[in-house]
This record gives structure tokens, sequence and C-alpha cells, in this order.
């Protein structure tokens, strides 16, 4: 059905080196619940040492930019196989040319597999990853093949404590935006869609030093809570008003640190996606998530896809030179 198409218009897929092999099918599954614009984008780092090895090798030096040309040609062979998507193939550093994709573009949303790596017991994403997640204009998507087991379910983490916020309006406008985006994704794909925010009651060791007894205490945490809930069932029937199409939209409320309680609930739940919003830190453009953001994208286990606050501005120039 036309009305359960997402909204994208023009998506690009970052075609990098490793973890490929879910990525095509996942494009493919989107490509059915989207009227967008689809392109494939390879970029060519630039050969280190090219000219000192061409002078050792001499005419057998061709054989690396053939051997090159070959690895090229397998990334990119599912994209050219299908008819609908454009290819392109870049030389230059991976992230300047993806952002400076979708400046020329515009594009809506940047796919591409998640680069994850550990250390010891630690996760992290890789690098192009991370900056991407801090200098993309477009929102981002990093996908992961679901876990075993079922994996119906879209998990949206909105921040509703405006009271806490630099820019209250900015941050409302955010959570509406991860919203909108989690259900356009979760109508689309036939998924279970739920709405989480992680709370605490930050007075409350204060209160329990300073108040005579135990039920001043109680009564406000409880008012904290019950005012959490106010604000996420306003979240939730406005974004129900601005988009009237049928879809159960599940709240949860959460008390802690979102860093243990977001992944532990999207493995609860069997989340196959998680979508949530980054901040920018004040006075730095361009530089987004903070600690806690940052630690929660780290520690999930779902694909993941992370929105921008609309007044954005990426550090990498459009305008600058190739290799500046």
């Amino acid at each position: 059905m036309t009305d359960r198409k997402t909204s994208w218009r023009h998506v690009l897929v970052v075609v990098d080196e490793d973890g490929q092999s879910k990525l095509p099918e996942l494009a493919e599954t989107l490509r059915k619940v989207s009227d967008a614009e689809w392109t494939a984008l390879a970029v060519v780092e630039p050969l280190r040492e090219a000219g000192r090895l061409r002078r050792m090798l001499g005419p057998p030096a061709g054989e690396l930019d053939a051997l090159r040309r070959e690895a090229l040609d397998t990334r990119l062979a599912p994209w050219r196989a299908t008819p609908t998507m454009n290819v392109v193939v870049r030389e230059g550093r991976p992230l300047v040319e993806v952002v400076r994709m979708v400046q020329e573009g515009p594009y809506d949303l940047v796919l591409k597999s998640a680069d994850v790596h550990r250390d010891g017991g630690a996760r992290f994403l890789g690098s192009l990853d991370q900056h991407l997640l801090r200098k993309c204009p477009a929102p981002v998507w990093l996908h992961r093949p679901p876990a075993p087991g079922p994996t119906g379910s879209v998990l949206a983490a909105v921040d509703v404590d405006l009271d806490a916020a630099a820019d209250p309006a900015a941050l409302d406008a955010l959570n509406r935006s991860i919203l909108a985006q989690a259900r356009s994704v979760a109508l689309s794909l036939g998924a279970a869609l739920h709405v989480v925010h992680v709370w605490d009651a930050p007075a409350e060791q204060l209160l329990t030093r300073w108040s005579p007894g135990r039920e001043t205490v109680e009564r406000y945490v409880a008012d904290v809570e019950a005012e959490c809930w106010r604000r996420l069932g306003a979240l939730i029937d406005g974004t129900k008003r601005d988009a009237p199409l049928a879809i159960d939209i599940r709240p949860h409320l959460r008390r802690g640190d979102p860093r243990d309680e977001i992944p532990a609930l999207a493995e609860l739940l069997g989340a196959r996606l998680v979508v949530l919003g980054t901040v920018a830190r004040a006075g730095i453009p361009g530089l987004l998530i903070g600690n806690t953001a940052e630690d929660l994208i780290h520690s999930l286990d779902t694909a993941l896809l992370a929105i921008k606050p609309a007044d954005f501005v990426s550090p990498i120039d459009p305008a600058a030179p190739r290799g500046a």
C-alpha cells in the first residue's frame, strides 16, 4: 500500500569492504517499501606509496591496479545487478566523500553495514561509523544482522525530560523526528513499534537526607514518574495526530541509566532496529553525541538509526578542495 511506504526520497548506500553479506538483502527489503531513489557509493582510497611501488616494480605495477579493480567489481556486483540502483565510484577519503554526496544530494538516509570491533569484553564501532554518526548531515542507519529468534520490533528511544534540556524546543523537535522515522519504518516493515524514555529522580538522595519522612521522597519520585508518563503520552498522541495511520505504539518507562536500560529493553523485545537521536554539544558545531549517547551506541547489539537535530551543520566543508 502506498500509504505504508517510508518517507525517504533519496537513499545512499555505503558499499564498504567489510560486512556486505546482508546489506544487499536489507536494501532490497527497504526498496520494496520505499519510493526513494537508491544510490550505491563505493569510495576507493588512493593507493599509499603508489609512486614508489610503480618505480620499484615497473610495468608489473599494473597488476596492482588490476587487483584493485577486481576487488572493486566484486564489491559492486550485487548492486550493479539491481536495475534501479545507481552506482557511483569516487576516489578519496570515505568519510569526506560520503558526507559530500549527502551535501550534494540531498539524501535523507545513509545506509551502511556496522563495522563492529571487540577489545576484550568491550564492543565499539569502527572509525568510519563513528565519524558518520558525528558528522554526516543525514540520518545514518548502521545495519547488523538480526540475532536468532523473533525480531519483529522497532524501538524508538526518546528523551522527554525537557526541563533539563538546554533547548527544550529543539529536543522536542528531535523527539518527534525520532518517533516519526521509527513509526515509518515499523509500519512499512510490519513491525511492532515501542517507544522508551529512561528516567530518574535526581533529587531523591537529597530529599532522603533532608526530609523528615519517607512519604515526601516517595511523593516526589511518583510525581517525576507521572510527569514522564504524561509527556511520553503527549509525544505519542502528537505523532498519531500528525500521521493518523493505524499502528500500535507501545510506551515504556525504564528507570536507570540509558546505557544499560535501552540495550536491555531492545534485547527483551527482540528489536531489529533502535532509533535514537544525537544531541549537539553546545558551541561546537558538527560534534554530536554526548557521552551517554556515545556509550549507548557502542553497547547496542541491534541495527541503529541515528537522527540528527534539525539545525545540525556538518564540519566537513563541501567547497573545500579534494584532499583538504
